[in-house]
């Protein structure tokens, strides 16, 4: 059973239903890393190559494998702890590409427990090569 907060573009396929579950955990898993400043996500955001790293800052642009590790880099020597919250999600499945639309939040506590907290919207892109969803593309932005 889809949970409310997933809304699906279309009727999904039961093939589909189980590609957006799939869709859906890696970006639970983003999160999870994300929090836990956890540097292996460069790893599964790369996995097989050919992934960008878009923010919404002037130049938060990254195109190579070096790029999204440095900039990973960055974000985790914060020492602020960064939590991702997306209540809604909007999937969509056609073939072997996938995305999701997400909205939610975006937490940041820095070390003396004050907390900020802005809107943020991500586009999630996903390939299906051979069997297995990849990562194409994540682009985050905190709207104005």
């Amino acid at each position: 059973m889809t949970p409310p907060s997933i809304k699906f573009a279309a009727k999904l396929e039961d093939d589909d239903a189980d590609a957006a579950a799939i869709l859906s955990s890696k970006l639970v898993a983003f999160q999870s890393m994300i929090e836990t400043k956890n540097r292996t996500l460069a790893e599964e955001l790369w996995s097989d190559g050919g992934f960008h790293l878009i923010g919404s800052e002037r130049g938060e642009i990254c195109l190579t494998r070096q790029q999204v590790e440095a900039k990973l880099d960055v974000i985790f020597s914060n020492p602020a702890t960064l939590n991702l919250e997306f209540p809604r999600k909007h999937i969509s499945i056609v073939g072997n590409a996938g995305w999701i639309f997400a909205e939610g939040v975006l937490r940041r506590r820095d070390r003396a427990g004050v907390e900020e907290v802005r809107e943020y919207l991500a586009t999630c892109i996903f390939e299906k090569v051979n069997g297995v969803w990849h990562w194409r593309q994540f682009f985050g932005s905190e709207p104005y």
